[in-house]
């Protein structure tokens, strides 16, 4: 499955290991996560999203998330 997990992650500043400290993953989880090599379950995609403070939907199905990067920077503290 095609994702938006880098070029958000990427808008963030975030590197793999900080995204996955947010979401309580390992940073191999991620790293497959976005290379697709394997696709995350939902109990995962939600924790990056919520790590990443955006919607499962942008994350997965949105296929026009590269034209609302300018909305994506990260200021606001993600809670856990």
């Amino acid at each position: 499955m095609e994702n938006n997990i880098r070029v958000i992650r990427q808008a963030k500043g975030l590197s793999q290991q900080a995204l996955a400290d947010l979401a309580g993953l390992s940073r191999l989880t991620v790293t497959y996560a976005e290379k697709g090599t394997n696709e995350p379950t939902i109990d995962t995609g939600a924790k990056i999203a919520k790590a990443l403070n955006v919607s499962f939907e942008d994350l997965f199905f949105n296929q026009n998330v590269h034209d609302d990067i300018h909305g994506l920077t990260n200021d606001k503290e993600v809670s856990k």
